[in-house]
């Protein structure tokens, strides 16, 4: 790079106007369900965005047959992002709910999970 830089009669200086990096995250962070909540049925899932450059978030779960399996994709709402999960698709059982926020570059990143216990008849 820095030679083909030096071709066009461009030095280092150049190399730092070309090169810029995103290093803001698009971090998500789980606001529902609560942690340590027996859920069953068809149960609401909120995110909010930690910083302006979240343009996607999902839902993942782990637990029962689930590994970091998307059981969600969350729409943008004036009180974060928003899904609903359908419990009754998996296992009884504990899982671990994370969001994860993508930006427009297509960098993401995972939120701390949440445990909840799912309990259906």
């Amino acid at each position: 790079l820095l030679l083909g830089l030096a071709a066009l009669g461009l030095g280092i200086d150049a190399l730092h106007k070309v090169v810029k990096i995103n290093s803001t995250v698009p971090a998500t962070s789980i606001v529902a369900p609560n942690g340590g909540a027996t859920i069953s049925g068809v149960v609401d899932l909120d995110a909010t965005s930690i910083g302006p450059n979240v343009t996607a978030v999902e839902f993942l779960a782990t637990g029962g047959s689930y590994h970091d399996a998307k059981i969600a994709t969350g729409s943008a709402s004036p009180v974060g992002w928003v899904s609903q999960w359908r419990t009754t698709s998996g296992r009884n059982g504990t899982y671990e709910i994370t969001s994860v926020g993508y930006d427009a570059a297509g960098q993401s990143s995972q939120s701390t999970s949440v445990t909840v216990k799912v309990v259906n008849s």
